[in-house]
């Protein structure tokens, strides 16, 4: 892949990246354009440090542009949308929110901010209907793989209380209202307050009312790409939710090495933002 560099002021622009995982240096005096080959990897690296440069239009009293930049990714075999989006759609871990990883705790419901993390993938979804009520589920992570979910409303026969939610092998959410049935939003509460549904699909009301019969299982559709993961240090990450400019995870505690850096990966399909994340004892 081919990143254009361009430089309209009168000041020299260097561009590095600064995490240290490549030597690249790109500096390009004012008034002159460089091409470099670069990794997608790369790309995502420098990505805030290009959008930042090109904000940064500096000019004289009399209008004379000192700092002025642009930048562009050729378009290759590798990302056909860098044609018409340049780097914009590809998604970019920007920066954790905790301190650090603690070897004896790891981290709880922690939060990566970044942008365009969904990339251009796209999340199954499903619309459960009982006449006029509607409730709406879609698949926790993007791609292809949330199209083998399914939820399924079963005869109303539960207690008091909320309504029973089950996970059957690893891919049907079941559940069961109250015997008098349940209310939209009282089945899609317990859909994401269950520990294992919740990583699975999110529930929101559609059309609000009570459900009083039963709804035969519903595949989720429309689920587009490879998919996404998230490792810290190497190690699998559980992600709790994913939004288009954060991402939500659990990662476990089997790094036992303190005073040293390690990788946050995440990566959504052939594409991998990395941050540099410390460990303490």
């Amino acid at each position: 892949m081919k990143l254009r560099l361009q430089n309209v002021g009168q000041a020299t622009v260097v561009v590095k990246d600064h995490q240290g995982y490549s030597p690249f240096v790109g500096e390009v005096t004012g008034g002159h354009t460089e091409d470099y080959e670069v990794t997608q990897d790369l790309l995502q690296r420098i990505a805030p440090q290009l959008r930042d440069l090109e904000s940064s239009v500096i000019k004289d009293e009399v209008g004379n542009v000192l700092v002025g930049f642009r930048w562009s990714v050729l378009a290759d075999g590798a990302d056909d949308r860098a044609q018409t989006e340049g780097l914009a759609g590809l998604p970019n871990i920007v920066e954790l929110q905790a301190a650090a990883y603690s070897t004896g705790a790891g981290l709880t419901a922690a939060v990566a901010v970044g942008t365009a993390l969904l990339g251009n993938q796209v999340k199954a979804a499903a619309q459960l209907f009982s006449g006029l009520k509607r409730l709406d589920v879609a698949a926790v992570l993007p791609g292809a793989p949330g199209n083998g979910l399914s939820v399924a409303i079963l005869t109303p026969a539960g207690g008091p209380g909320a309504p029973v939610i089950n996970v059957v092998g690893g891919n049907l959410v079941t559940v069961t209202p109250q015997s008098a049935g349940d209310t939209v939003a009282n089945i899609a509460t317990a859909i994401n307050a269950d520990a294992t549904a919740k990583l699975l699909v999110k529930a929101t009301v559609g059309v609000a009312g009570t459900i009083t019969a039963a709804i035969a299982a519903k595949p989720l559709t429309g689920g587009i790409g490879a998919g996404v993961s998230l490792t810290l240090g190497g190690t699998a990450c559980v992600i709790k939710e994913l939004l288009l400019d954060k991402v939500t995870f659990d990662a476990p505690t089997s790094i036992s090495a303190a005073s040293r850096i390690v990788p946050l990966d995440y990566r959504n399909g052939p594409h991998l933002s990395r941050l540099s994340v410390p460990v303490v004892a």
